[in-house]
């Protein structure tokens, strides 16, 4: 019986992601709907039941209409329902059939966005053994809206005795819980949004009846690695269990510590004869946690445990007062967790069903506790810049800029300025009156000792040397110590990356295109990581690419000029993502206008000058609008104005550096503590 828990795309197709919905109006159901009712037999019947008793009031402020786009979604009334006929379009190569749903998905989206996020492990299953077609460290994207679910047993309720299904395992990071505004409360359901990416964390686990366990990690930059399995010799399905947790008990957090505490004393593996996988987390409402099926840990002495569960008692007395430690098993060889004579180890768990005693949690004697740690938050600067460079008017003088272009900030808060205008590269010190030209400033030209309208400048730390796209010349040159090397010619270069690995990154604003070079190994054409589909604002294309941005996974983020957005294109993928903007170019809190410099935080927040608006805005990735950061008051002089701003830089200590360009200065926003 199909379900839409199990409503699943499994043909790995790369579609066309889908925003354009974004910028629907806002209407009622019966509106946004009025466009699907040929699809749909007695479409208007089925909203009326939607209204009536779909959640209204709402707890989390949602309207009428709202709640019962949530509630209509998650009815089931035949071959003809909604999600049904929803899903197949979304699965469809034909993406303009997806038009006349966009104000329901406006509507549905909406409604979404107000609900909690939760990041637990969720469920889902197909009866059909799909689960060979999974491989570990592959990378796939769902679609469709998908809907989960907390409990397992509800999923295995749906697929019944079936002996060919496949079962999924999801660490969900941005689940939307939508039970209690659903047909049916006890389905628990979650839903992760259209177009959801996942990584296989390892190979389906096949079951002797032909069904299959798929184990998927949503992706999200933000969230932490999980940490590799060391070495070990293990034994058969032992479950830990942790009983007793208090409902606001932080369960990442205790998921995330355990599993640093317990792999500095003990070693955990995959059963490799068996295939079976290590560490499945479970994160469940019911106040249970649980680490693993068909894995073991072999302890390397007692002692360190006790020290382990101790150390992990103080940072959450007393969340912990009436825990429990204990380990279910199916299979349990002599010595392989023994009882320790530590004073933390010694007091039994109380009896549960198949449970084997551990050990248990004992907090009365512990003093001094620290509090668990806050989420990282995110940061605020002061609106009132200080002018760090230039300010004293356009001009050639050592005390002044002429439309300074990219930037570069070093742990000393010197700053690197692309001089546009002076045909040359200033270097300012920290608190210093005056810049020091440390490449260029011989005037303009083509000789090795000039530049000609420099866009960009990046340090390189390994060869101690600066890399200047050298625009109007058409090249990218090295400058060390007065001495110069040209890495690359005939390139319509611009904004200038670097990776963690060395390699260059470069856009050219020609051929809308960005290429990556290996370091010293520039006597080639360097490999295309985004573009190369002439121009357009199509998700394979860039309209005037500048400045661009390199993070840790070698994704690379491009300010799209022409196109008024950010594109953000994973390593080897064959179409970016808009991260910012894409939605017109005006002064809307979601669009950009003339985009520029543009950086990335260790949160995988996004920061663009916003070049036209006057104003730098910080857009998280998927979310529909940005925030100003600094500027938006208008053009103009003032500490707390800009006047088209360019490159941004963060030093160390993440004060944001902004060349002001057109008031021919750097300004300096400081960091709130």
């Amino acid at each position: 019986m199909m379900n839409r828990f199990g409503d699943i795309d499994c043909s790995f197709k790369e579609l066309t992601p889908v925003y354009g919905y974004v910028s629907a109006e806002l209407v009622t159901i019966e509106k946004a709907l009025q466009p699907i009712e040929s699809q749909i037999s007695n479409l208007p019947y089925f909203i009326k039941i939607a209204k009536r008793y779909c959640r209204y009031p709402s707890k989390h402020g949602l309207t009428h209409d709202e709640s019962a786009s949530i509630y209509i979604y998650t009815m089931e009334w035949g071959e003809q329902t909604l999600y049904r006929v929803l899903n197949q379009t979304l699965r469809n190569e034909n993406r303009h059939l997806l038009k006349v749903w966009f104000p329901y998905m406006k509507l549905f989206d909406t409604a979404l966005n107000k609900l909690p996020t939760v990041r637990e492990v969720v469920w889902r299953g197909v009866s059909e053994d799909i689960g060979k077609n999974f491989t570990k460290n592959q990378t796939i994207t769902w679609w469709t809206i998908n809907s989960c679910s907390l409990s397992v047993n509800v999923i295995k309720g749906f697929l019944g005795n079936e002996k060919h299904s496949t079962m999924f395992l999801i660490e969900a990071v941005n689940g939307k819980k939508v039970s209690g505004y659903t047909e049916l409360e006890s389905e628990d359901e979650i839903i992760l949004k259209m177009g959801t990416e996942f990584r296989i964390k390892s190979d389906a686990m096949e079951h002797p009846k032909g069904s299959y366990h798929v184990h998927l990690i949503e992706i999200d930059e933000k969230a932490p690695s999980v940490p590799s399995e060391p070495d070990a010799p293990m034994f058969k399905k032992n479950t830990i269990f942790i009983q007793g947790l208090p409902s606001t008990m932080p369960k990442q957090l205790l998921f995330d510590t355990l599993w640093d505490e317990f792999s500095t004393v003990g070693r955990i593996k995959i059963d490799k004869e068996n295939k079976k996988p290590c560490i499945d987390l479970y994160r469940r409402e019911t106040n249970e946690a649980q680490l693993s099926d068909y894995a073991e840990i072999t302890f390397k002495k007692e002692e360190a445990v006790a020290e382990a569960i101790k150390k992990y008692d103080q940072m959450h007395v007393p969340m912990l007062n009436n825990a429990q430690i204990g380990v279910k098993q199916s299979e349990m060889k002599s010595g392989v967790l023994r009882q320790a004579n530590s004073q933390v180890l010694t007091k039994p768990v109380s009896h549960l069903p198949e449970l084997v005693p551990l050990m248990s949690i004992s907090v009365s004697s512990l003093t001094n506790p620290v509090p668990p740690p806050s989420k990282p938050k995110w940061g605020k600067w002061k609106q009132n810049a200080i002018t760090v460079a230039g300010g004293n008017g356009q001009g050639h003088e050592l005390n002044q800029l002429n439309w300074p272009q990219g930037i570069f900030s070093d742990k000393k808060k010197h700053v690197l300025i692309a001089d546009y205008g002076n045909h040359r590269i200033v270097e300012w010190k920290y608190n210093a009156i005056e810049g020091q030209i440390i490449a260029g400033g011989n005037g303009k030209g083509d000789r090795m000792d000039q530049l000609n309208h420099p866009t960009d400048v990046i340090v390189d730390q390994q060869n101690h040397s600066i890399i200047i796209t050298d625009q109007e010349n058409r090249r990218v040159i090295q400058w060390l110590n007065q001495k110069q090397q040209i890495l690359i010619e005939n390139i319509g270069c611009y904004g200038l990356a670097m990776d963690k690995n060395g390699f260059l990154y470069v856009s050219d604003r020609k051929k809308n295109e960005v290429r990556r070079w290996k370091m010293n190994e520039y006597n080639n054409e360097g490999v295309i990581v985004a573009g190369e589909n002439g121009k357009g604002d199509q998700l394979n294309q860039l309209n005037s690419p500048t400045f661009i941005f390199v993070d840790k996974e070698q994704s690379v983020y491009i300010s799209d000029h022409h196109n008024h957005r950010v594109m953000k294109w994973r390593r080897g993928a064959k179409q970016g993502r808009i991260v910012a903007g894409g939605n017109g170019e005006r002064s809307n809190l979601n669009q950009l206008s003339s985009p520029a410099g543009v950086i990335v935080d260790d949160l995988g927040q996004i920061y663009v000058a916003d070049s036209s608006n006057h104003r730098v805005m910080r857009w998280c990735e998927g979310k529909e609008e940005g925030e100003i950061v600094v500027g938006g008051n208008g053009e103009g002089s003032q500490s707390n104005q800009l006047d088209y701003p360019c490159g941004l830089s963060f030093d160390d200590e993440q004060n944001l550096y902004v060349s002001d360009r057109l008031n021919h200065r750097i300004q300096k926003f400081e960091i709130i503590l």
